[in-house]
């Protein structure tokens, strides 16, 4: 995936990251994650919301650096970490640093974008894109999950969830100031291809409701677009690809 980013702060918030390098999972992580498998499936497992902080955990911590000086080995303890009640990095941002750290091939973000085991690792895959891809190419990763109504918890106090595709407009919003900006004449494209694919969402769910499906046969006369336009018109349907 082309990245934009031009230090290793991944255009993260320089406190959040202090504190990712701090967390102990994320030390954890650095020695135990080696690979992008390793790190979908640490998604699997340990996320259950995308927002940055956590709150409400109990952590203890000791590090030590171990000194070897012939047949003996001593214990130096350098810090203590305590969060007892407070915020720290979630694991969702934590996995996510690794992930920049490891790199993630186009293949291996496409792969994650229509991953079937957790909308979390979706998720992730988005934040990914969303701080360090290069804006040229945002669309063409974003626009993989326009139609999942897959359901995902964005904050962890939130109890109200939103689909997949919520949280991905969401993500392209201007108002998003934790993101890095993306020019003003690609978000103006961006926004109207969003809003063509809130039209096709809001199409297909009236189609649902009305049980409209026996009448998309070849032949019939429907209102649709090219791919490459941007306005609706009157089409004879040639071929029915997905139920809608």
């Amino acid at each position: 995936v082309p990245i934009q980013s031009r230090d290793e702060t991944f255009n993260l918030n320089k406190v959040l990251l202090q504190n990712i390098k701090k967390s102990p999972y994320f030390l954890k992580l650095c020695t135990q994650i080696t690979n992008w498998s390793q790190a979908v499936d640490e998604i699997y497992y340990k996320v259950d919301h995308l927002e940055a902080w956590s709150v409400g955990e109990f952590i203890i911590c000791l590090s030590y650096w171990t000194y070897i000086y012939f047949k003996f080995i001593s214990y130096r303890i350098t810090h203590l970490y305590v969060s007892l009640g407070g915020k720290v990095p979630s694991s969702a941002y934590c996995i996510l640093l690794r992930l920049f750290l490891l790199r993630v091939s186009k293949k291996e973000m496409n792969e994650m974008l229509i991953h079937p085991d957790s909308p979390y690792i979706i998720g992730i895959g988005l934040l990914y894109l969303r701080y360090i891809c290069d804006p040229d190419v945002l669309w063409e990763y974003f626009k993989i999950v326009m139609d999942n109504e897959t359901e995902i918890k964005s904050e962890q106090r939130n109890k109200k969830q939103q689909t997949i595709t919520e949280y991905a407009n969401s993500l392209l919003q201007s108002n998003q100031a934790q993101f890095p900006r993306i020019p003003a004449s690609l978000e103006d494209t961006i926004h109207s291809k969003l809003q063509i694919e809130r039209e096709k969402l809001e199409r297909k769910q009236r189609h649902l409701r009305r049980g409209n499906e026996r009448r998309f046969v070849r032949g019939s006369e429907v209102i649709g677009m090219y791919e490459d336009e941007v306005c609706w018109g009157n089409l004879n349907l040639y071929r029915q690809l997905l139920h809608l």
